[in-house]
């Protein structure tokens, strides 16, 4: 009973990983290249997550599963525990899944658009206005 976690240093992966440490769950890391310079690299991943996204973790049974807030759920439920994620009639339940759900919809959408900002803007005199405004909004979150 083995999960297989793809990923790369500072692109989201850290938190899964540090969960299955702190779960005491058996897990391999498949390191994954750079997305957005290495082609191959996202072909690689494409195969197992066709959306290519960091983190995806494979469970046991072949369940491929994407979304950190998700992850961060699954992993909580099928351990059982509440030493991370607090459970369903925890007073601080509720504040724990806004601000879950508030990072992933709203702060990690943030890195996506200025990752490569020509994916959004097209016109390459605004894409660095675009850059600097995404990152104000990012600082103010």
């Amino acid at each position: 009973m083995t999960f297989t976690l793809y990923g790369r240093p500072r692109w989201g992966s850290a938190i899964v990983e540090a969960q299955l440490v702190w779960y005491g769950l058996p897990f391999r890391m498949e390191p994954v290249g750079d997305l957005l310079k290495d082609p191959a690299a996202r072909a690689a991943l494409e195969k197992v997550n066709p959306l290519a996204q960091m983190p995806t973790l494979v469970l046991p049974d072949g369940t491929v599963m994407s979304e950190s807030a998700a992850i961060t759920l699954l992993l909580a439920d099928m351990t059982g525990k509440d030493s991370l994620v607090p459970g369903p009639h925890a007073p601080e339940r509720a504040a724990f899944l806004r601000w879950l759900l508030f990072l992933v919809a709203n702060l990690y959408p943030t890195f996506t658009y200025a990752d490569i900002p020509g994916r959004f803007v097209p016109m390459e005199a605004a894409q660095a206005g675009f850059l600097a405004t995404v990152e104000a909004y990012r600082e103010k979150l």
